[in-house]
C-alpha cells in the first residue's frame, strides 16, 4: 500500500491533505445547518447570508491579493537561482511584507466596521437591535479570518500539508461546539454564531503569528517590495475573489428586487453547496504552487492542457452526485425548504464551473499579467447584474442560482479566450464542452427521476444510483486515462 501511495505524485498526495484541511473548515457550516434552518427565520438567515458573504470577500480583499503575490515571489527566488542567507533573506522579506501588510488592512476594516454597525446595519437591513449586533460580531472576525487563510496559504508554500490539517481540525471543531453553545443554548441568534467564529479565530491568530515568526520577524513592510507585489496580485484579485464578489453582488440583488427571506433560501443554498466549494478550493490550493513550480513551462503545457480536462471530469461526476442526492437529503432541513433541489444543482454547477478559473488563469499567471482575469470578472459581473435584474422579482432565488450559472460561464469562457491570447495553452475546449453537455442531460434526468411523485420511494432511490453510477463510471474511465496521461508528463 506504502509503495503505490508513494507513486502517486507529491502534488496530488499533498492537494488531497488540503482538500481535508478545507473540508473541515467549510464542513462545519454544513453540520450546522439543521441547527441555523431551526433556531434561526427566514430573514435571520438572509441576515447571516449577506454578512457571511460580506465578510468572505473581505477577508481577500484585506490581503489585497498578496498570496498570490507572494506564492510568485516565493518560488521566483529559485527561479533566479538564489541560494543560502540569499535565498532565506529574499523569502524573509517576501513574508514579512505580505503577512503584516495583510494584518493591518484586516485590522483596519475590521475597526471601521464595527464603529459603523449601527450605520451599515440601517443601510443594509432593517436596523433592530439584533441586526446591529450580528454586524458587529461580523466585523471583528476579520482579522482572524485573514490570518486563518494566511496560515494555510503559508503551508502550502513550504508543503506542510499535515499542520494545516491540524490547525483546520481545531477550528473546524472549536467553531462547532462554540456556536452550538452560544446559538442553541445561549439563544445569541446570528451574533452567536460569528461570536463564536471571532473568539476562535482570536485563538488561531496568536498561534499563527507565534508559528510564523522565525520568518516574519522582526515585524516590517518593504514598502518597494509592497509596490512590486501590489502591481502584480491587484490584477488578479477580482480572479481570486470573483466567486465571491458574485455571491455577494447575488444576495444584495436579490435583497433589493426580492425580499430578505429570499436572501435565506439562498443561503441555504449556498451552504447546502459547500460540498462544491470544498473541492473547487482544493483544486485552488493545490494547483498554482504546483503549476507555478514546474521551471520548464513550454513542456508543462500538456500538464496544463490535462488538467482542465481532469478538472471537467471531476466536476462532472461531483455535479451529477449532487443532483441525485439533493432532493433525498433536503428533508433533514425542514419542510419549507424541500423545494431547494432545483436551485441547489444549479448553484452548484456555476460553482463548478467557476473553479477552473485557476487553471484558466497559468498562463497569465506565469507572463504576470491579471488582465485577463480582470476582463472576464468584469464580464461576468455584468452578466450576473442584467440576469439578476431580469429574473429575481419574478423567481426570486431560483432566477439568481440562474444568472450565477450564466455568470460562471461567461466568466471561464471569456477567461479562457483572453488567456489563450496572452500565453497559448490550447486548452481541449471542444471536450470540455462534451463534457458540460452530457452532464446537464444526466442532471436532468437525475432531478426529474428525484421528484417524479408518481414513482415508489425505491424506485426513485433507485433509479438515481443507476444513473448516477453509469455517469460516474463513464467519467471515472476519461479521468483515469487523462490521470495517466498527466503522471506520466509529471514523471
Amino acid at each position: 500500500m506504502l509503495s503505490r501511495l508513494e507513486r502517486v505524485p507529491a502534488a496530488i498526495r499533498e492537494g488531497a491533505v488540503y482538500a481535508m484541511a478545507i473540508g473541515l473548515a467549510r464542513i462545519t457550516g454544513v453540520l450546522l445547518l439543521p441547527l441555523l434552518t431551526r433556531r434561526l427565520s427566514d430573514s435571520e438567515l438572509g441576515v447571516f447570508g449577506l454578512l457571511t458573504s460580506a465578510l468572505l470577500l473581505l477577508q481577500y480583499a484585506s490581503g489585497l491579493g498578496l498570496d498570490s503575490a507572494a506564492t510568485r515571489w516565493f518560488y521566483e527566488a529559485d527561479v533566479r537561482g538564489l541560494t543560502g542567507n540569499a535565498l532565506a533573506a529574499d523569502r524573509r522579506r517576501t513574508l514579512s511584507t505580505w503577512v503584516w501588510t495583510t494584518m493591518l488592512v484586516g485590522l483596519g476594516l475590521s475597526l471601521i466596521g464595527a464603529l459603523l454597525a449601527g450605520p451599515l446595519a440601517r443601510l443594509a437591513f432593517d436596523g433592530t437591535a439584533g441586526e446591529i449586533r450580528a454586524t458587529r460580531a461580523a466585523a471583528l472576525t476579520i482579522p482572524a479570518l485573514a490570518m486563518i487563510n494566511v496560515l494555510q496559504h503559508w503551508y502550502r508554500m513550504v508543503r506542510r500539508p499535515i499542520p494545516a490539517l491540524v490547525v483546520a481540525a481545531v477550528v473546524a471543531t472549536s467553531t462547532f461546539l462554540l456556536t452550538i453553545a452560544l446559538v442553541a443554548v445561549g439563544h445569541a441568534g446570528v451574533a452567536g454564531v460569528f461570536a463564536a467564529q471571532a473568539i476562535v479565530g482570536a485563538g488561531v491568530t496568536v498561534a499563527g503569528l507565534v508559528q510564523m515568526w522565525p520568518v516574519i520577524s522582526p515585524p516590517q513592510i518593504d514598502r518597494a517590495h509592497l509596490r512590486t507585489m501590489l502591481r502584480y496580485s491587484v490584477p488578479l484579485l477580482p480572479a481570486v475573489a470573483s466567486p465571491l464578489l458574485v455571491g455577494l453582488l447575488t444576495r444584495i440583488l436579490i435583497r433589493a428586487f426580492s425580499d430578505v427571506d429570499q436572501v435565506g433560501k439562498f443561503q441555504v443554498v449556498s451552504m447546502l453547496a459547500t460540498v462544491v466549494i470544498l473541492f473547487t478550493m482544493a483544486i485552488q490550493q493545490a494547483w498554482e504552487p504546483f503549476a507555478l513550480s514546474l521551471l520548464d513551462r513550454e513542456r508543462a503545457k500538456p500538464i496544463y492542457r490535462s488538467a482542465l480536462l481532469g478538472f471537467a471530469l471531476l466536476a462532472a461526476i461531483a455535479c451529477c452526485a449532487l443532483a441525485a442526492l439533493f432532493p433525498l437529503a433536503l428533508p433533514i432541513l425542514g419542510s419549507r425548504f424541500k423545494d431547494l433541489a432545483l436551485p441547489a444543482v444549479i448553484f452548484s454547477a456555476s460553482l463548478l464551473i467557476s473553479g477552473a478559473a485557476p487553471i484558466v488563469n497559468t498562463g497569465p499567471s506565469i507572463v504576470g499579467t491579471g488582465r485577463p482575469a480582470l476582463e472576464s470578472m468584469i464580464a461576468g459581473t455584468l452578466t450576473n447584474v442584467a440576469l439578476c435584474a431580469v429574473l429575481v422579482p419574478r423567481f426570486g432565488q431560483l432566477g439568481a442560482c440562474w444568472a450565477s450559472l450564466a455568470t460562471a460561464i461567461v466568466f471561464v469562457g471569456l477567461g479562457i479566450h483572453r488567456s489563450e491570447r496572452v500565453w497559448r495553452v490550447d486548452f481541449p475546449i471542444r471536450a470540455v464542452l462534451g463534457v458540460a453537455v452530457a452532464v446537464a442531460t444526466i442532471c436532468a434526468a437525475l432531478l426529474t427521476l428525484a421528484d417524479a411523485t408518481t414513482l415508489p420511494a425505491f424506485a426513485r432511490v433507485m433509479g438515481s444510483v443507476l444513473l448516477l453510477l453509469v455517469t460516474v463510471g463513464a467519467c471515472v474511465a476519461a479521468l483515469v486515462r487523462t490521470t495517466g496521461t498527466l503522471r506520466s508528463r509529471i514523471v
